[in-house]
This record gives C-alpha cells, sequence and structure tokens, in this order.
C-alpha cells in the first residue's frame, strides 16, 4: 500500500450520505483525545491530513480518507463527559448504522491509552466488536508521552552536575496534542542523583508498552527470518521480555531505575538482593556445593545467595606457597584524587617488576582512564619493555589475538595493561611461563554511580554494611580474580604485586585468602627490586 497517497474526502454526520463502499475500509475507534488522528497523520507521513484536536469530543462525524486502494475511516470519539445525551445518541446511531450497513470492513484499530486501565466505554466497544464479529486490533496509544513525561521527571528529581553549562536537549515533537497537566507523575523516589531515579513502586504505565509489544515482535521475527533487521529486532524482543518477566517477579527486594540521557529514557528492573531468588532455587534440590577461589569473605556470600545457614570451609590452596611471590607497596595511593600524582610511582614499581626476569606480564587496572595515563608515562620512560593495551569493546577475535602474544619462552619481557574487572581477569589461563606476573593497581572498588550508591543505601539499612556489599567486596573480588592468573599449575612459578595502602589496612587485609599469609611489604621500588632477585634466585618447591 502507498500510504503516501492519501487524500481527505469528506466528513458525515448522517448515516445515508456515507459514501459508497467500493473498496476495503480500515476503521479507527477510541476515545476522545486518544490519538486516532495523530495515528493516521502518521501512517500517512503527513501532518495535518486528519485534524488533530486539543478539545476531547470535537469530532462529531465520521471522517473518510482515500489512502491508495482504500479508505481510511476516523470514527467519532466516545467517552467525553461534556457531550450532551442527544449528541451522544446521534453519534452512537452514527457509528450503529456504519457497522451495520454492508460495508467492506476489512479491519477495525482499536485504540486504548496506555496510560490508564480500559474504561468502561473500552470495554463496551471491545465487546460490540466480539459480539458483531468484526475483525480488530488493539493499538496501545500515549506510550510516547508517557515516557517523555517520565524522563521529564527524571531530570527534574536528578538534575545533572554541571546541567547549567551543558547543551540543551534536542527539541522533541509529539504526534499527539498536549495536555494542560501530566498524565503521568513519578512515585516519590527512593534516591535521586545525576539523571537516575530509583523508585520501589514499578510505574506499571512504562510497562503497559512493552507487554503489548512483545506479541507483535513475536509475529514478526517468525514472519520474516531473513529481514535485514531480523537481529536487531530479535535483541530487543529477548530485552524486551526479560524486563516483563523482571516484573512478574518484582517485589521489595527489587527497585526501578529510571535514567535520563538527553532525549531518551532507560528502564531497568535492578534487583538489589537476590537471595530470596537463589535460596528459592536451592531448595528445590536435596543439597548444593558452591566452590570458588574468591568467596570471600563467607559471610557476604551466605547473605547475598540466600543460604544463611550454610557451613562454610576455607581449604588450602593445592599449590606451594614458596611459588607464589607477594609483594605490597603501601606508599601508593591510587584513591581517584591521588592518582595524577601516582603515575610516575606506578610505572617505577612495574618497572622492577618486569625487569626482575625476562617473561610475560599483566597490570590490571581500575580504569581505562588511568591505565592510559600510566601506560603513556610507562613507555616514555620504559621504552625497553614491550607493552600491550586491552582496548574497550574488544570481540572474541580481539581477545584471542591479545593473549596469543603471552608466548611461552619468550626471549624479550612484555607487560600487558588491562582492566580489572574485565575480560582477562578472569576466566584466563596462561599455564607454565606465559604468565609469570601480575600487578594489581588499586583495590577494585566499582566506579562510585547512582547504582552502586542505590545498592549501598539498601544494605545500610539492612545490615550497617552498605559501603562493604556495595563497594568494598566486589572490589576485592576483582583483586583475588586477577591475582588468580599466575598461578594455574603445581609447577608454577609467579609473582604477584599488589599497588596501593589500602592494601596494608585491617578491613583488607582481614579478606585475604589463607594463602596470602607470607605477604611482604615494601617500602619503595629499590626494596621491591631486591625481594624480586630474591625470590627468582630461589628453587621452586
Amino acid at each position: 500500500m502507498n500510504y503516501n497517497k492519501a487524500d481527505f474526502i469528506a466528513s458525515y454526520g448522517i448515516s445515508s450520505q456515507l459514501p459508497e463502499s467500493d473498496r476495503p475500509e480500515l476503521s479507527f475507534s477510541g476515545r476522545s483525545n486518544v490519538g486516532k488522528s495523530s495515528l493516521i497523520n502518521k501512517l500517512c507521513n503527513r501532518k495535518n491530513l486528519a485534524r488533530v484536536s486539543s478539545t476531547p469530543g470535537k469530532t462529531a462525524t465520521i471522517n473518510f480518507y482515500a489512502v491508495d486502494d482504500c479508505y481510511f475511516v476516523d470514527l467519532p470519539g466516545y467517552g467525553y463527559a461534556k457531550v450532551s445525551n442527544a449528541d451522544r445518541e446521534r453519534w452512537d446511531d452514527l457509528i450503529n448504522s456504519y457497522f451495520e450497513a454492508q460495508r467492506r470492513h476489512t479491519l477495525l484499530v482499536q485504540l486504548i491509552d496506555c496510560r490508564h486501565a480500559p474504561s468502561a466505554d473500552d470495554i463496551q466497544m471491545l465487546q460490540y466488536l466480539h459480539y458483531h464479529n468484526i475483525p480488530f486490533v488493539v493499538a496501545l496509544t500515549k506510550a510516547d508521552k508517557a515516557m517523555r513525561e517520565a524522563r521529564q521527571a527524571c531530570v527534574r528529581l536528578a538534575p545533572r552536575r554541571h546541567a547549567e553549562d551543558a547543551p540543551g536537549e534536542p527539541a522533541q515533537t509529539s504526534l499527539l496534542p498536549e495536555p494542560d497537566a501530566p498524565a503521568f507523575a513519578l512515585p516519590e523516589p527512593l534516591y535521586a542523583q545525576d539523571g537516575t531515579v530509583f523508585l520501589q513502586e514499578l510505574p506499571a504505565a512504562l510497562l503497559t508498552p512493552l507487554r503489548a509489544v512483545q506479541a507483535p515482535l513475536q509475529a514478526w521475527l517468525e514472519d520474516n527470518p531473513e529481514a535485514d533487521a531480523h537481529p536487531q529486532m530479535l535483541e530487543l524482543y529477548f530485552t524486551v521480555q526479560d524486563l516483563v518477566r523482571a516484573a512478574e517477579r518484582y517485589d521489595s527486594h527489587f527497585v526501578t531505575q529510571l535514567t535520563a540521557r538527553g532525549s531518551e529514557l532507560e528502564l531497568q528492573l535492578l534487583c538489589l538482593d537476590p537471595a530470596p531468588f537463589v535460596d528459592a532455587s536451592l531448595s528445590t534440590g536435596r543439597s548444593a556445593a558452591l566452590f570458588s577461589a574468591t568467596l570471600t569473605p563467607p559471610a557476604y556470600y551466605r547473605s547475598v545467595l540466600g543460604c544463611a545457614d550454610a557451613r562454610a570451609v576455607a581449604l588450602e590452596s593445592p599449590f606451594p606457597a614458596g611459588n607464589l611471590g607477594l609483594f605490597c607497596l603501601p606508599g601508593i595511593s591510587t584513591r581517584y584524587r591521588d592518582r595524577e600524582r601516582s603515575v610516575q610511582s606506578v610505572s617505577d614499581a612495574l618497572a622492577r617488576l618486569a625487569q626482575s626476569r625476562v617473561g610475560n606480564y599483566l597490570a590490571f587496572f581500575p580504569s581505562y582512564a588511568y591505565l592510559r595515563q600510566v601506560q603513556e608515562d610507562f613507555a616514555a620512560r620504559y621504552p625497553g619493555i614491550s607493552t600491550l593495551v586491552q582496548e574497550s569493546g574488544l570481540d572474541d577475535a580481539a581477545r584471542a589475538a591479545f593473549l596469543a602474544r603471552f608466548e611461552p619462552d619468550p626471549a624479550h619481557t612484555l607487560l600487558g595493561f588491562a582492566v580489572m574487572g574485565g575480560i582477562f581477569g578472569e576466566g584466563v589461563d596462561l599455564a607454565g611461563d606465559r604468565l609469570i606476573g601480575c600487578a594489581i593497581v588499586g583495590v577494585g572498588l566499582p566506579q562510585v554511580n547512582p547504582r552502586q550508591e542505590m545498592l549501598r543505601r539498601y544494605y545500610d539499612a539492612q545490615n550497617g554494611a552498605g559501603f562493604d556489599y556495595a563497594y568494598r567486596y566486589p572490589g576485592m573480588n576483582k583483586v583475588l580474580q586477577a591475582a588468580g592468573r599466575v598461578i594455574r599449575t603445581p609447577e608454577d612459578k609467579g609473582v604477584v604485586l599488589l599497588l596501593d595502602d589500602r592494601f596494608a589496612k585491617p578491613d583488607y587485609q582481614r579478606l585475604f585468602p589463607l594463602h596470602w599469609k607470607h605477604l611482604q611489604y615494601l617500602p619503595g621500588p629499590a626494596a621491591l627490586e631486591t625481594a624480586l632477585a630474591d625470590f627468582w634466585s630461589s628453587k621452586p618447591e
């Protein structure tokens, strides 16, 4: 159908005046001001083909449009309270006469405002269509308004820092007439910061269009398996499905996260506490054994995994302790405020590590920005040592190419720069001399952002350990994962170097695994150079 070939025919207030039914007719029905005219204009890519009225109840006629070889029929809106009984009866007679006449009714599009539950008039219309066997589909309208109003509420509740210096948001054109007041309002937020709002209550108006789009999406995917857009539509389908399924489990352990990004609104259902859901899954079996080298501290994992009464057992490492050189330079602070002045100190420590023995090394950093700062300084001051940098967004092929550089029995030293908690921080098995040392720069704390702060607030209220649960424990998990890349077999020998003063503090020392008892704290690079020489000169156990 050529939707661009469209013309207004006429408006009819009396059924006897209706034009001859000589072509298929697609009709549009719904409450007053639900958006019938706007939908017709959008379908035909015309701004003023169908006149959009900001006054409910204004359309009192049946409007016909010739669109290619069919009619679009805009029926009078119903449900407007200020219409007189006489006008209401005239409209009812007009619509009844239209449907009872011998016309080529192909399909009726029943429009319903997705921000509200179907009204009694909507339900009565649907029952009418069912009773008379009139083919119809339901189209939910006003979704753009609900999302737009929610985004605007986010901006008001959580203005971004330095927003006064930022360029203005691009103007948005709504397909629908503006209401006198927003029809969608956010509930009182739990927490709001920097464009992000967290709500305890799940906003149903934002989920209604997502639920409604599932079936059409699935039908399109099944009917168009070879379409160019199929991969993107499939990804969208699974994203919507995940949100809807999460909404079905939504309870007090969840919050709704809304983030305004320019003209877009990002919706996420965040499970702050997975314990009851994991516990329910574990309870379906007789027993469960959870095994990992990074389940530290046990009480934290028992709490978040819903098995508070489970027995925790810490086993000794199966690898000889003497094969792991474990050193720390507590004179370096990698806190965000100290990073600029720590760059050269970190570079010097990495140089001592890489110069201690020819081989392959990895240095793990808390962020790409800090990684690049140190790598640029290191490459300029120590050009004789080859470096390799992890870039963001690596695919499988690039990941494999990165790891392939870590060859056994290398003739020259290679120092790789990677991000802690990234794709090289776990699941990497560089046994033997493919990796003989790693440096861990910082304690791995997640970036401070609204989501982590919401998590901190939640666990502060639950058990007073919000910082531990949101930052310290996840950070140490990344530290232990990175350190675990070095010793992969009983024959391996290698070094782990910790660079941050916080590793010398009790809050972190209590999180060290049993096989870290021999960790040495050193005053500076010179002492590190001596300790490394002593370690490499010792025989493997």
